[in-house]
């Protein structure tokens, strides 16, 4: 792909060019994918297939609708970007519960790989799947690669290693991703997003609304890991929500902050064009199969349908249902 010149066009459509548009964030989703360790992009990339497997195509339809909040047709999934969709796909692997157990496509993984993954790949697993989702003010920024964090929902301090969001993040920016330690040293799951502290008040307020209900419904106060192990889609909920909708202006293009609505707006509008194509292939179908007839006089009938045959043709065999893994 040929590179994006800085006064080019912007690629996402938006008229404006490049430099004033996505190249920030661009440069940093750039960086992030550079930091990346080997034993990080292949343990993401053996769970990511994992969790394409047939045996999980209704949890994947169902947790993208769920996630992106609306009914989509699953071959307009690719509109809403790779940044988007592995994003979704981080989530899903975590924190989606499987419809056969309940039980989540990262603990599956790691149950069909026990004792077949080399030591530092099995130790990255065990420490991603002691991790859960959390929301996280910038306090201060550090040598070494280092971020001090406030945990907003928590209301503890801890120290990550990041070395992207440590030369890009600026004191008071909210970071939502997954906080994992390995080898004593806590770090950022490799999708956390960033966001201005002009998200931090209503955000925050929402969750522990959430939290508030979600321990009045249990009986008891539940811990913040099992609520957000349980409701972390609740991020994305709010982020496109309309409840946020006035807050967008400090983020998407022009600025280093994604706006995954943009990612949804597509995502509705692929959805809608090919509900739109099905319709006319539909219609020039059935246009199609109405024709023209002619009588047994000779005379042409545009439109009329077929004279049915004398005798109902009989079946070779009773039609059945094929159901997929027994019919393949």
């Amino acid at each position: 792909m040929p590179q994006i010149g800085r006064n080019d066009p912007c690629p996402c459509g938006s008229g404006r060019k490049y430099k004033s548009c996505c190249l920030i964030h661009d440069r940093i989703t750039e960086q992030r994918d550079l930091a990346i360790g080997k034993s990080e992009a292949a343990l993401l990339t053996y769970l990511f297939n994992y969790a394409r497997q047939p045996r999980f195509n209704q949890e994947m339809v169902e947790a993208f609708n769920a996630y992106w909040g609306g009914a989509y047709d699953p071959a307009a999934a690719n509109a809403i970007g790779p940044e988007n969709m592995r994003r979704y796909f981080e989530w899903f692997v975590h924190d989606y519960p499987t419809l056969a157990d309940r039980r989540f496509v990262i603990d599956l993984y790691a149950e069909m790989a026990e004792g077949r993954l080399e030591p530092d790949y099995q130790q990255l697993l065990d420490a991603w799947r002691a991790s859960t989702m959390g929301l996280y003010r910038v306090a201060a920024k550090e040598p070494d690669d280092n971020l001090l964090l406030i945990d907003v929902l928590r209301g503890t301090e801890l120290t990550v290693t990041d070395a992207v969001y440590q030369r890009n993040a600026v004191v008071g920016d909210l970071l939502i991703g997954r906080v994992y330690t390995l080898n004593d040293q806590p770090r950022l799951s490799h999708m956390t997003m960033a966001l201005p502290a002009a998200y931090e008040a209503e955000l925050s307020a929402y969750l522990v609304n959430a939290y508030r209900n979600y321990s009045g419904e249990a009986g008891t106060e539940a811990s913040w890991d099992t609520f957000l192990r349980a409701h972390s889609m609740l991020f994305s909920a709010f982020l496109l929500s309309e409840r946020s909708t006035h807050l967008r202006r400090n983020i998407g293009p022009g600025s280093p902050y994604a706006d995954p609505a943009i990612g949804r707006d597509k995502l509705v509008e692929e959805s809608a064009r090919l509900a739109n194509a099905r319709r006319q292939a539909e219609a020039a179908r059935r246009q199609g199969q109405a024709g023209t007839q002619r009588t047994a006089s000779g005379i042409i009938l545009p439109g009329a349908p077929p004279a049915p045959p004398e005798e109902a043709p009989v079946p070779e065999r009773p039609s059945t249902i094929l159901i997929p893994g027994r019919d393949d």
